[in-house]
């Protein structure tokens, strides 16, 4: 897939804070890709570059497309009621993108708040206000959407409502979010960029970002009985895996070959009454942290 969005060495300055530091990264076309980090990582300043509301102070921005952006503080008006809202800010933008009511309609449509349009905006919850304001963005057809924080304040409902909503606009955009939750990268993202203090700490797929922090694959052994693991002994004759027992299941993790995993196994057979061995997902928290680690 080619590359639609490509950053290499930017550097962004306030006064006494160095809000990007030789940040680089790349997002391919037609992917939903996540900026992770701690709040004041630099995300929001990532996207706002993205957008071109603020400009680098180094380095190199490619963008390939149109940007539709929506900022975490969602720019509705609470005066109004909903149509009146879409009306105005399709008015704002009909000469500039050549827009028909069509592309209403469509936006509209796509977000599904036919039932909302009566209603003024201070009425609604905080997963319709993000709808709304999201279907501001969509009228204009952009190639890329840029979401600071989507999900952030929605209740557990509404945040799954707008993960499936993304996950259906995907077909129709590339799409470039921010946040600071994993489980929003793990189950939206097939791309990740980790950032810390301004930088990349890695960026790259999940699946491969997963691999290359964990060093293989993950397994977990289950035991016949309530067993007492000297996990100190198995790191020491299974020097270069990892090892963590959680609810009395272990959980091991870089196992790089099919030799490996038998010697494993069979150990745990004979000295600890194995019941259970088999290969599990690769956890990205576990990547992250050693990640993270490796940063510091």
């Amino acid at each position: 897939m080619s590359v639609v969005v490509e950053f290499n060495k930017v550097v962004k300055d306030y006064p006494g804070v160095k809000a990007l530091n030789f940040l680089t990264f790349e997002v391919s076309q037609g992917e939903i890709h996540g900026l992770l980090g701690p709040n004041g990582a630099g995300k929001s300043t990532a996207l706002q570059l993205i957008a071109s509301l603020i400009k680098p102070n180094s380095g190199e921005i490619i963008i390939k497309g149109s940007i539709g952006f929506l900022p975490e503080k969602l720019p509705l008006y609470s005066h109004m009621l909903v149509h009146e809202q879409l009306s105005f800010v399709f008015g704002l933008y009909q000469k500039k993108y050549g827009l028909t009511q069509e592309n209403l309609k469509k936006a509209i449509q796509q977000l599904k708040i036919e039932e909302l349009l009566k209603k003024n905006t201070m009425e609604l919850s905080k997963g319709q206000k993000q709808k709304v304001a999201l279907a501001q963005v969509l009228m204009t057809g952009p190639d890329i959407l840029v979401l600071d924080e989507p999900t952030s304040g929605l209740d557990p409902l509404a945040m799954i409502e707008f993960r499936e909503l993304l996950k259906r606009l995907k077909g129709e955009h590339t799409i470039i979010l921010s946040t600071h939750l994993l489980g929003e990268v793990e189950n939206l993202c097939e791309s990740v960029t980790l950032i810390q203090r301004g930088s990349a700490v890695a960026s790259k797929g999940i699946s491969e970002f997963k691999r290359d922090w964990l060093g293989g694959d993950q397994y977990h052994a289950i035991f016949t009985r309530k067993t007492t693991l000297d996990l100190e002994a198995l790191e020491i004759k299974f020097a270069d895996l990892d090892f963590e027992n959680i609810e009395e299941k272990l959980f091991i993790r870089g196992l790089a070959c099919d030799d490996e995993v038998g010697e494993l196994s069979r150990f745990l057979a004979l000295k600890y009454s194995l019941l259970h061995f088999s290969k599990v997902e690769l956890d990205l928290g576990h990547a992250l942290k050693k990640a993270m680690g490796a940063q510091a």
